[in-house]
């Protein structure tokens, strides 16, 4: 099982402790953007990378905050759905587009680990 792990850059840290619980697990984490240094990279390269990367993943996987932000999260979420990929967020649902009938929707990272389990 391959995951996009897609959130706000600011929680890249936080992030990044998932993506090695879920690494242990099994799970393959192709999201690149955790690993970037933080200096200077053009965003449109960023971008390119992080298209490649939801391409390659089965699921991806959008952490959420129950604000209205912005976010290239929410672009990153809706080539998952045009792709048909697995869909899960953790947290509340931000736009209309969570809201479709094959979205899982988990309340927080254990209930992420508990089902990374199941699909591992």
């Amino acid at each position: 099982m391959k995951v996009y792990l897609a959130a706000d850059y600011a929680r890249k840290n936080e992030i990044r402790e998932v993506a090695a619980k879920l690494r242990a697990l099994g799970i393959e984490v192709t999201s690149r953007w955790l690993d970037t240094p933080d200096d200077g990279i053009p965003w449109s390269a960023e971008a390119k990378v992080d298209v490649e990367d939801v391409q390659d993943a089965h699921t991806l996987v959008s952490f959420t905050t129950g604000e209205l932000a912005r976010g290239g999260r929410h672009a990153e979420f809706g080539m998952a759905v045009a792709l048909g990929k697995g869909l899960v967020i953790v947290g509340p649902r931000e736009h209309v587009f969570h809201f479709l009938p094959e979205v899982l929707l988990l309340h927080g990272k254990e209930q992420l680990l508990d089902w990374a389990k199941v699909v591992a």
